[in-house]
């Protein structure tokens, strides 16, 4: 802890706490004099607390730390409530250079999405850095129950390779299962994934896990450049038993995605409005093809955005959607002026994914670029109004003040607002603490 650069915080039952701290020794660090860090967000989700942040990569502060293109000494602690006080062993630092990791636990990029059925109750992303490494998946269905995922020569269970796990009550569970047939699978002699994660929220059981793409082992699948069959099955308790008709599996070239719905990245990010209540993220693939947008407001009402002239209703194009209570909506809307707009007779956007988390509704959705509807906005390398609202609940009536508009141009997107290579956004599980090492 001598001369350490620190940061504090959580979610405690009186709102969030976040300060920069120096330290000189194992004694209680002191506030910085200048307050170099940022909180951005703060929750906490299935005994998790998610703390995000960020700070100059040069502070200009000495006090803090400064990061180059060298090995520094991340440092982290935590405590089991929210007063700060000693942490016990719960302790630990780690070297690695900021600002050019190339670790073999680097996150994988999920750049492939799909929906496995027709109901896009089912849907699975994946990613992996070179066909020689590991392959990550997620997978999200909409249940509480246990989940199961594999491969097949022929859509059923003969000779599956299986992964089935879940959130349970008293814990995580996942195992790699064989099967050779409609009775329940045996567990693999060589348990050859890896869970990384698992969570349930707004009825959805999100997990995430690993393998080798080649994991040597005659009971599993080969992950090759060809076409293979996906399997899925999910129940809806803890309990592992016959799934009925929550079943089904698709074919798909795991290595060489090219669907319709392959993930874009959304590079693009700003607020809608003042009190940065309102964010937008898009991107695209190209300008002939889809643009994807994200739409986040703290809210759990519903949600409105489009396109219009001058920032006003007339002649609008809009979407509307939020989380109800029997289940997600959304539509395609056209509006001729200050009533309730009527749905498009072409209903051009895709609804990707919706849900609430913490107060906010993300909802994520998709149209082409160029929809050869009139009834749409023509999106083109031109500055186009944004405009927004949203409701304090999901009877879907006037927005009184909760309305804005901003113009920007989506294809070439320079705001200064924009995060840039100049800041550094890390991600931390509760304390991040900063330490230089001098290199030899």
């Amino acid at each position: 802890m001598d001369n350490a650069d620190i940061v504090m915080g959580g979610a405690g039952s009186s709102g969030n706490y976040f300060k920069d701290y120096f330290s000189t020794g194992e004694a209680m660090p002191v506030a910085d004099t200048k307050q170099s860090y940022t909180l951005l967000s703060m929750s906490e989700n299935n005994s998790q607390t998610l703390m995000t942040f960020q700070r100059p990569i040069n502070t200009a502060d000495n006090q803090d730390f400064l990061i180059t293109n060298q090995p520094i000494l991340v440092i982290y602690a935590y405590g089991l409530t929210d007063t700060i006080q000693y942490h016990d062993n719960r302790r630990g630092h780690k070297q690695l250079n900021l600002l050019n990791y190339t670790g073999s636990d680097k996150t994988t990029t999920l750049s492939n999405s799909m929906y496995l059925d027709s109901n896009e109750l089912v849907n699975l992303k994946w990613g992996f850095d070179n066909p020689q490494g590991n392959i990550t998946f997620q997978l999200t269905v909409n249940t509480t129950g246990w989940l199961g995922f594999g491969f097949s020569a022929n859509g059923d269970m003969d000779n599956a390779d299986i992964v089935m796990g879940g959130a349970g009550s008293s814990g995580n569970y996942f195992k790699d299962y064989f099967s050779t047939g409609e009775a329940m699978p045996v567990a693999d002699t060589k348990q050859s994934y890896t869970l990384l994660s698992m969570s349930e929220n707004n009825s959805q059981t999100l997990m995430t896990f690993q393998r080798p793409i080649n994991t040597a082992d005659n009971q599993d699948f080969l992950i090759t450049n060809q076409p293979i069959l996906v399997i899925y099955a999910y129940g809806l308790t803890d309990t592992i038993q016959y799934h009925d008709n929550r079943r089904g599996h698709k074919q798909l070239n795991l290595l060489n995605y090219t669907g319709s719905d392959k993930t874009t990245t959304l590079s693009n990010s700003m607020y809608l409005d003042s009190n940065e209540l309102v964010n937008l993220k898009w991107g695209f693939d190209n300008p002939q093809g889809n643009i994807t947008f994200q739409l986040t407001i703290n809210t759990v009402g519903w949600l409105g955005f489009g396109f219009s002239a001058n920032g006003g209703m007339d002649d609008a194009d809009i979407v509307m959607g939020g989380v109800g209570s029997n289940g997600n909506y959304f539509k395609d809307y056209y509006s001729t002026g200050e009533v309730m707009p009527v749905a498009d007779t072409t209903q051009s956007y895709t609804l990707l994914s919706v849900a609430e988390n913490n107060g906010q509704t993300v909802m994520t959705f998709q149209r082409p670029v160029n929809t050869n509807d009139n009834q749409d906005f023509q999106i083109t390398d031109k500055s186009i109004y944004i405009i927004y609202a949203y409701g304090l609940t999901d009877e879907i009536a006037y927005h009184e003040k909760r309305r804005g508009h901003k113009q920007v141009n989506l294809f070439n997107y320079s705001a200064a607002s924009q995060l840039c290579t100049s800041w550094i956004v890390i991600v931390g599980a509760f304390v991040l603490l900063l330490l230089w090492i001098d290199i030899m």
